[in-house]
């Protein structure tokens, strides 16, 4: 299997099979059940990294494996398994460790397929010697590395901090070059590096790069070139200043493994953003006032709309991809888009969805399979509620998860739901059945939005209050970007970014657009 494994796996997989220690995991308070299915033998390693890319080292994902009267029981943190054990008929234990991993690896190579259950277990629930051992074997694996480049350093970069490891795709460090100069450095992890093709990553920092650089003469060629006339649309070159510089891709090798992936690891040098990124700002700070987050959000759509004039998507906005850099600006700082997705299209034909955040994710691109420039202004009126209530709708998330878990089978777990919530609950279960339909291919997609539109528009007053409460030129604004009715929506971000424009000096508000 070519998934990472824990270094200690037969001590933490022999303290997992007594009986109190088991009983904490299958009965531990707050796990979500993630589904069942049957799939092909050889595609186990698959599916544990697939249900494991997104999670964080908080969650112990628990991977129930029946092979005819065989059962194996496999537990990993993200992709790094710590825990094998093997049990008899009558639920016995009779096997731990690398010996049931061999025994999971001969009954994937005899058998043709498998029934897979699936659960995600908080570690704050389990057994607290078991989340140690855990913990300690996740840190051992990942920081081998990490030690390895602080000693040595990397490319010639002087590793000064860790400033997040817990992301699906990298590795972010704080390092410095022999001038002194400050820079972050991106490593793809080895997962990704070794197991995956990763040039999704590598073109979506190239799509950054090329939209960063525009200059004022391509700026207008592409004005002319999409038939816009409007004067006011030269303004948007400044708008390359909000996204994040990439100075350097290093890529070694394209074809890496265990061996070599720590000396050549694919790497980029982004811009240093010493306030961090905008969903840590939020959880510190709280939410923002309504000028505040109009300052963010117009530099962000023209961001954008920069973006979308050069036939370029991002397909992943949202708060954790909003760097934030200290200037002498008007709130202290200058919010900078980072991490465009990579994703392959064009406005005629659609693109192809490269990966995404199920809480910003555009629910009409879900149901049609594919998406267009109306998916970003979607992901920034989703930014928006975030800033203005530190939270997401709820709704809006339910309606998500409900399409990634039942048309496209993804195994993430539902949005809890309180007893209270009656008319959430009903749309959940209206949403559940209408997927159902639509993946039996009984509806069509337009017949999935026109059953359910008005209902999410009636939940955004339930979940959005704030909606009501901004002026009323800057909620059109957003509930244009919102709305799943294709004729009503923005065709693309420079369509939001003139009306936001508009509405700001509408409402005397001129003072948050940026100035040349």
């Amino acid at each position: 299997m070519a998934l990472r494994t824990c270094k200690n796996l037969d001590v933490v997989s022999e303290y997992a099979s007594d009986p109190l220690v088991l009983a904490s995991i299958l009965l531990a308070k707050d796990r979500r059940f993630l589904g069942t299915t049957t799939i092909s033998s050889t595609s186990i390693t698959k599916m544990i990294a697939d249900t494991t890319r997104t999670a964080t080292q908080d969650s112990l994902f628990h991977f129930k494996f029946v092979f005819g009267d065989k059962v194996l029981r496999v537990f990993t943190v993200k992709d790094v398994v710590v825990s094998v054990l093997k049990e008899s008929g009558e639920g016995q234990i009779i096997g731990s460790g690398a010996s049931a991993l061999h025994d999971l690896i001969e009954a994937s190579n005899r058998y043709t397929t498998v029934n897979v259950f699936v659960e995600e277990i908080p570690l704050t629930s389990i057994d607290l010697q078991l989340a140690n051992y855990v913990k300690a074997c996740v840190e051992k694996v990942e920081g081998v590395y990490i030690t390895l480049w602080r000693k040595r350093g990397l490319y010639g970069f002087i590793i000064e901090e860790l400033i997040n490891d817990r992301g699906s795709y990298t590795y972010v460090f704080k390092v410095r070059d022999g001038a002194g100069n400050i820079y972050a450095l991106k490593i793809l992890k080895e997962d990704i590096a070794v197991n995956r093709n990763f040039m999704d990553l590598v073109r979506g920092y190239i799509h950054g790069f090329t939209v960063r650089t525009l200059d004022k003469e391509e700026v207008d060629d592409l004005i002319a070139i999409k038939g816009y006339d409007n004067a006011i649309l030269k303004e948007l070159t400044i708008y390359s200043n909000y996204i994040s510089s990439i100075y350097a891709l290093l890529i070694m090798k394209n074809k890496l493994d265990k061996d070599t992936y720590p000396l050549y690891p694919p790497a980029v040098v982004e811009e240093y953003a010493d306030m961090g990124d905008l969903e840590d700002f939020v959880k510190k700070r709280g939410s923002l006032n309504l000028n505040e987050s109009m300052y963010i959000l117009i530099r962000v759509v023209g961001a954008t709309a920069l973006a979308h004039l050069a036939n370029i998507v991002h397909m992943d906005i949202k708060p954790k991809n909003i760097l934030l850099r200290q200037t002498s600006d008007k709130y202290g700082y200058i919010p900078m888009l980072t991490d465009f997705s990579g994703a392959l299209g064009d406005p005629a034909h659609g693109y192809k969805f490269a990966r995404l955040t199920p809480a910003y994710a555009d629910p009409l691109a879900l149901v049609r399979g594919a998406s267009d420039f109306s998916y970003d202004a979607y992901s920034l009126a989703m930014t928006l509620a975030y800033m203005l209530s530190s939270s997401i709708p709820k709704h809006r998330l339910v309606l998500n998860i409900a399409l990634l878990q039942n048309v496209y089978g993804y195994p993430i777990p539902m949005e809890k739901i309180e007893d209270g919530e009656t008319v959430l609950k009903d749309f959940a279960k209206k949403v559940l059945d209408l997927a159902l339909r639509l993946r039996g291919k009984t509806i069509s997609y337009r017949e999935f939005v026109d059953a359910i539109a008005d209902d999410v528009e009636a939940l955004d007053n339930m979940y959005m209050p704030w909606l009501s409460d901004i002026p009323k030129t800057l909620a059109e604004v957003i509930k244009k970007a919102l709305t799943l009715k294709e004729e009503d929506r923005y065709r693309s971000c420079v369509e939001m970014w003139l009306d936001l424009r508009n509405s700001l000096i509408k409402e005397n508000m001129e003072e948050l657009i940026p100035k040349a």
